[in-house]
């Protein structure tokens, strides 16, 4: 078989010349359009679950939220792996599915499961976005220079402002934000004086959420045009919150402002952790990649978007793009591998050059360094792998196996022609 492929080879140098610049184009095509990574997605399609009580200690998580949620989800097809957690205010259920599982798919089946599951009332469960081990690839900072903006406007401009651009950006699946003080209003209830005005705490909470959304009122026609009646309700300001109508005076017959029985001013939530940067108070956000985006295309995505943010960010605003990024470690892994494999292809031509001292062999038997190379690419390509750092690796330490093979190979050849 070999002197019939070597034959033919020899007598149709044209087409073995063309094969090898075909390999040589598909291949250098495949090296550029290949995903690159620092290590390889080793981990099997995995489903997060998250379900919010607002107030519930961990013990009535796990009795009220998580034994339902577990009991709803353990038999869907498919699951090899259940792992829950039960903390305050928050469930949590990590379902893995075996291997080669359609995401789409199971992510279907697990949210008809949910539906199922009997829960509190004003609980929730939503899943969580499709991610990976490795697919928190950045951390950005944002902090003020100057001293007159506070926690809270920090972290209203990166809920509001910074985090909707970056869902936007293509391959990016979640974004995290921690630290700042969360704006919310707040009702601080008098009990005297509600119980003055015989008025119970759930008739405050009803009549002001139905205070805060804007309704339809319908539609009014005059002769061929028609105007939308709308109710304006919802206040735009906390002081707006005390006019509200929370009830009517059994004495005289008059409505009840919400005013009259507490006090709403706007403050921070409930402080659960908090983010500094350099010693100065700041807020965090945590970018999470979809599975399928190539950690560098996206990186390169968010300085883009970070490019266009800047010029209508507030002055005093201090952004931080390099408190962690995936990309550095990737770009040093995969330098010090291209690194290993250039100086090892530089000792293989000087020993080339020095034991076979033919220049024509030396170049021939170095040809299969780069065709193998290229070679091997176009596999990467076909079966959907990436180029990472145990791939690289591997190609690296095959060049000397490769290269020896090509030596007794050529050298046979030569001496038998010869």
């Amino acid at each position: 078989m070999f002197n019939t492929i070597i034959s033919w080879a020899l007598g149709h140098k044209f087409i073995v010349l063309a094969l090898a610049g075909l390999v040589t184009i598909v291949g250098l095509w495949s090296i550029a359009t290949m995903k690159v990574d620092i290590l390889p997605d080793i981990n099997k399609p995995t489903v997060a679950v998250f379900a919010e009580s607002p107030g519930m200690a961990a013990e009535e998580v796990e009795r009220l939220i998580l034994t339902p949620l577990e009991s709803a989800v353990a038999g869907a097809p498919g699951v090899e792996r259940m792992r829950s957690n039960a903390s305050y205010a928050q469930a949590t259920v990590n379902l893995e599915f075996a291997w080669g599982s359609d995401t789409l798919r199971i992510r279907q089946v697990v949210q008809e499961r949910l539906n199922q599951a009997v829960l509190p009332k004003g609980v929730k469960p939503i899943l969580g976005p499709t991610t990976s081990l490795l697919g928190e690839i950045m951390w950005i900072g944002i902090n003020a220079s100057d001293e007159k903006i506070t926690p809270m406007e920090l972290r209203t401009l990166a809920d509001w402002t910074i985090r909707p651009a970056l869902l936007k950006t293509p391959g990016v699946a979640s974004v995290l934000v921690m630290g700042g003080d969360v704006r919310e209003w707040q009702i601080n209830l008098n009990a005297e004086r509600l119980r003055r005005y015989e008025l119970m705490f759930d008739d405050v909470r009803e009549n002001v959420a139905n205070a805060l959304t804007n309704k339809s009122g319908g539609l009014i026609t005059e002769d061929v045009k028609e105007y939308s009646i709308r109710i304006l309700t919802a206040p735009e300001h906390a002081s707006d919150l005390q006019d509200i109508s929370i009830g009517r005076n059994m004495m005289d017959g008059r409505p009840i402002r919400l005013g009259d029985v507490a006090t709403v001013v706007e403050g921070a939530s409930p402080i659960r952790g908090s983010g500094a940067i350099d010693g100065k108070p700041g807020v965090i956000l945590r970018i999470i990649r979809q599975p399928d985006a190539e950690t560098i295309a996206v990186t390169d995505a968010i300085n883009d978007t970070f490019t266009s943010l800047k010029p209508i960010l507030p002055e005093g605003i201090e952004l931080h793009p390099k408190l962690f990024r995936q990309e550095s470690f990737i770009r040093a892994g995969l330098g010090n591998v291209e690194g290993a494999l250039r100086d090892g292809t530089i000792f293989v031509i000087i020993v080339l050059i020095i034991f076979l001292l033919n220049i024509r062999m030396t170049l021939i038997t170095l040809t299969a360094i780069p065709l193998s190379i290229l070679a091997t690419a176009i596999v990467f390509k076909a079966f959907g792998l990436s180029v990472n750092v145990m791939t690289l690796g591997g190609i690296a330490v095959a060049v000397g196996e490769l290269v020896d093979d090509a030596i007794v190979d050529v050298e046979n050849i030569f001496h038998r022609l010869r």
